[in-house]
């Protein structure tokens, strides 16, 4: 079973609903401040999930070339099956 890197987060392979994106090799710096744990770095087999990325920017089981996960300085609200993501300022 793999399981989503993200600090705090539950989400593994046998969630419904929820796709695993492995770590793209140009954009790893950046989706490393996501995860949130200092001296984290990935390894061959890290994945983020779904929950972390805006809806628009999944096609499918895909993401879209540029895409990028959603950092914790934003707040999730969820609502029914979606999740919602609100910026707020710090």
């Amino acid at each position: 079973m793999r399981y989503c890197i993200v600090n705090n987060c539950k989400s593994t392979s046998e969630c419904e609903d929820i796709i695993l994106f492995g770590f793209p090799k140009q954009y790893t710096a950046e989706w490393v401040k996501v995860v949130n744990i200092p001296g984290w770095l990935p390894k061959k087999g890290s994945v983020i999930c779904s929950l972390h990325f805006p809806s628009d920017v999944i096609q499918g089981k895909r993401l879209v070339p540029g895409a990028f996960p959603i950092d914790d300085r934003l707040v999730n609200i969820a609502t029914g099956n979606a999740l919602n993501f609100l910026f707020y300022n710090l």
